[in-house]
């Protein structure tokens, strides 16, 4: 099952890659609007303000990312931003290093 953009809910029938197809489809700015009209959290903004700050070419796959990642855990995942960035930098045929080690780490 995945997240139908359209239709605002999980679809069963729907398939990777019909959303796929749709979300590449979407220009920079309808991508804009359907990531700022699914991504409602307060921890969101950090993510989309990153994503307003890459250029343009960037800026479209990252929004491309996040709605693939948002789409195929049926509308529950949002990738933090150190996720989308090493995936990005695979995407961009670039080197990453990815310190993934979260605040509660080392805590008792």
């Amino acid at each position: 099952m995945v997240y139908d953009f359209q239709n605002r809910k999980n679809t069963p029938e729907l398939t990777l890659h019909a959303v796929h197809t749709y979300i590449w489809s979407l220009a920079p700015e309808a991508a804009k609007y359907v990531c700022w009209d699914v991504f409602t959290e307060s921890e969101h903004e950090k993510l989309l303000d990153w994503i307003n700050s890459l250029d343009p070419d960037q800026y479209l796959d990252a929004l491309r990312a996040c709605l693939l990642v948002f789409s195929v855990s049926d509308g529950r995942v949002v990738p933090r931003e150190f996720q989308l960035a090493a995936g990005l930098a695979a995407l961009w045929q670039k080197h990453a290093v990815v310190n993934a080690i979260g605040e509660s780490a080392g805590r008792s």
